[in-house]
């Protein structure tokens, strides 16, 4: 999700983000991989939910770095996550995301797409929606996959999926341009689970926060 430092030390959505503003994009986790991005949200606006299991304080790690996200509904149904980085000296990058939520055959669903940050401004001409699959754990955790970049890309080389697949020496970028219903009935056609499987990371409720449930 939303803001959390990869193994590389750069937060993983930012890091989507910028690669995507340069025509390139990478996995959260390395250098080899990528991530695939749409064009258009899974969700719309009009149709998103603000889940109550979403909103909230949140702590999550990753290789040492502890990351706070504030998840705050609004008015239309849509959410902003604030998502800062923790360090030994306090907070320091911060970005802020716009999701939709909502669920599809049972599965709960976001997608996320960052509007602001504290160095970077980004493009509104790119694709740059990420999907996630939630679950909330019996432990009060909430964890997330994002979509598999291999079964993804092998859908859209096979005609399957309307997107293109650029691979380049050292990247391959995967971007979704299907209508959300077309989306939408490749999720269900490939089995929502099975493509939407890569770990992503956990969210845990912040103790400090008050209101903590």
């Amino acid at each position: 999700m939303i803001g959390a430092r990869s193994m590389t030390g750069e937060h993983p959505i930012r890091r989507i983000a910028r690669v995507a503003a340069l025509g390139l994009s990478l996995t959260v986790w390395s250098l080899s991989g990528c991530i695939p991005l749409a064009e258009r949200p899974l969700i719309a606006a009009d149709e998103s939910q603000p889940d109550p299991d979403l909103v909230g304080t949140w702590l999550m790690t990753i290789d040492n770095d502890q990351v706070r996200f504030d998840i705050i509904p609004r008015a239309d149904g849509t959410l902003d996550a604030v998502s800062v980085t923790l360090d030994e000296d306090g907070p320091d990058e911060w970005s802020v995301y716009r999701l939709h939520a909502g669920r599809l055959d049972g599965h709960r669903l976001f997608s996320a797409r960052m509007i602001a940050s504290d160095n970077e401004a980004p493009d509104p001409g790119r694709p740059v929606h990420v999907l996630f699959r939630y679950r909330k754990q019996a432990d009060g955790t909430v964890a997330l996959w994002n979509l598999d970049e291999d079964r993804v890309a092998a859908a859209i080389e096979a005609g399957r999926l309307p997107g293109r697949v650029d691979r380049g020496r050292w990247a391959t970028e995967i971007v979704i341009t299907a209508e959300p219903e077309r989306y939408r009935a490749f999720l269900r056609d490939g089995g929502i689970e099975a493509l939407l499987s890569h770990p992503f990371g956990t969210l845990r409720r912040d103790p400090g926060a008050s209101g903590t449930r």
